[in-house]
This record gives C-alpha cells, structure tokens and sequence, in this order.
C-alpha cells in the first residue's frame, strides 16, 4: 500500500511550521499597526509597514522553525509511524531518493532522525540521516509491516524494484556540502579563525546598527512599544543573516597559498559546524553557528 498524499505533505511539516509562524508574524505587524492606528492607506506608510514586515516575518519564520515545530512535527511523526526500530523497512517521502523503500539501521531518538541503508558511499559520508517525518512505515492493507525477506517475491514490494535500481543509477550529485569528521583530519594543521574572519566582526555589528537604527527611524510615527519591538527585530533577523552570509555565501582563501579553502560540514556534530581545509598546505580551521542545530 503506497503512502497517502497527506504522508507526503507531512514530510514537509518544518517547512509548514516555518511559513504558519511566518505568516503569523506579519499578521501581528499589522495587528500592532491598527491598534495603533498607524495603518492607513497612504503610499509612505504601506512602504514603510511592507519594509516592516520583512523581519516580522522573518522572527515569525524563526519561532515556527523552532517552536511550531516542536509542536507539529511530533503528531506528524506519529502519523508517519513513529516511533521506528531498526531493521524495520520504511518509505522515504521526500528528497532525490523519494519514494524508496529502504531498511534503518540506526535510530536518532534525541534527534528525532534516522539513518537508512540507502549505499556504502551515503552512509561513509554520512548522507543516510532523514527526519523521522521524511519517512513513514510500510504497511500492508492489513496494517501489518510488509515482510522483509525477498522482495521480488514480496508482492508490497515488488514493483518498486526496478524503480528503486534505475533511481540509485540516476541519482545526480549532491548540492548539499560535503561532510568531514576530525579523524579524516588527522595529520592536518588546526589554524586560527582569527586571520579569516576578523573582518566580519568589525563590519558584522555595523550592518547590524544601521539595520536597528533605520527601522526605529523610518518608524517614527509608530506608537513607542510598537517601534521599539520592530526593532529589535530587525537586530536579530540582521545579526541571523550575516551568520547565514557567512556560512553559506562567503568563501576563504588560504593564507600561505592563496588558493580556495573547501567547506566541510562536521560530521562529529549535531551543531552546524564548518571546516574550511586547504588540502594542499594541510591546514584547516573551524567555525560554528552559535548555538544552532541541524
């Protein structure tokens, strides 16, 4: 029996929760800007309450990541069939391996994920790991898991085969970065971010005073609480963009040869941690999101 739509649109439950709270913020802006009477129809204020809402929703995006999703990604993994064991068989819902049906081999419980045996080279570079919401368990019409023995004789089963085979040849590379543990490091030469970065941390709290200070300006006319919520806002959703800037935009070069350093994720981690490693002079230094998780 083949996942539900509603299974397929579970799998999607962070990005839901994200875009709810996203949502949910710019409908408090404007709350906010009618009880305050500020919200009128006039071009200056709809300009300036549109230039508004990019943090709000921001900060609204931010709380559904983390808070809404909390919430509803539990009932939409218990929906999925969580929780799941290992050597149970399970249909991956979303992704290039979408609608796969592959064996766990490990269960993440405090993590809410799960490791599938999806190839050597995935699981090696620790590509295997998907969101409890991102599979659902195999069922047969009975509700019974399908048997796990052949599975060109399992009759759930079988006309996936050939399927799954032809995906596994065609799979296109992977846009994700790559990963990298500190054992696949050793006899590397750990360097001082310092020499790398010190530049964003002169500039970084620049952007982000400016960023405060031209909401709190342009928002002169909004009732005092009001404004001063704004801004705040806008200094976090600034201070979270020059983070992504510089873990997702922003390239190194190496200091002793001048050529590109490559970006590793840390695979020893559950925080987002990046190496940047030069090869060449056996050099590497590493950087982490404060505080975030994958």
């Amino acid at each position: 029996m083949q996942p539900s739509k509603l299974n397929y649109v579970l799998a999607f439950t962070a990005e839901i929760s994200a875009w709810l709270g996203a949502l949910g913020g710019i409908a408090l802006l404007i709350v906010m800007l009618n009880d305050s009477d500020a919200f009128i129809l006039d071009s200056s204020v709809i300009l300036w309450s549109a230039v508004a809402a990019v943090p709000m929703g921001a900060l609204g995006w931010l709380f559904g990541r983390v808070i809404m999703w909390m919430l509803l990604g539990h009932a939409a993994a218990c929906i999925q069939g969580w929780p799941f064991q290992v050597g149970e068989e399970v249909w991956i819902l979303r992704g290039k391996h979408r609608n796969r049906i592959v064996r766990i081999y490990e269960v993440w419980k405090e993590r809410g994920q799960v490791r599938l045996d999806i190839g050597d080279e995935e699981k090696n570079a620790v590509k295997d790991v998907f969101s409890i919401v991102a599979v659902c368990r195999m069922k047969t019409q009975y509700g019974m898991p399908p048997s796990t023995g052949n599975r060109l004789t399992n009759p759930i089963t079988k006309h996936l085969v050939i399927t799954q085979e032809q995906s596994a040849t065609s799979d296109k590379k992977s846009k994700k970065t790559p990963t990298r543990g500190q054992s696949d490091l050793e006899g590397y030469e750990r360097v001082s971010m310092f020499p790398y970065v010190w530049y964003l941390a002169l500039i970084s709290p620049i952007i982000i005073g400016i960023s405060g200070y031209s909401v709190y300006v342009l928002l002169s006319s909004v009732e005092e609480r009001t404004r001063i919520l704004l801004t705040f806002a806008a200094l976090f959703v600034t201070a979270l963009s020059t983070l992504y800037v510089q873990h997702n935009i922003l390239t190194f070069r190496c200091r002793r040869c001048g050529c590109k350093m490559t970006k590793y994720r840390d695979a020893d981690t559950g925080f987002i941690a990046y190496y940047y490693v030069c090869d060449k002079c056996r050099i590497y230094w590493r950087n982490q999101a404060t505080g975030l998780r994958n």
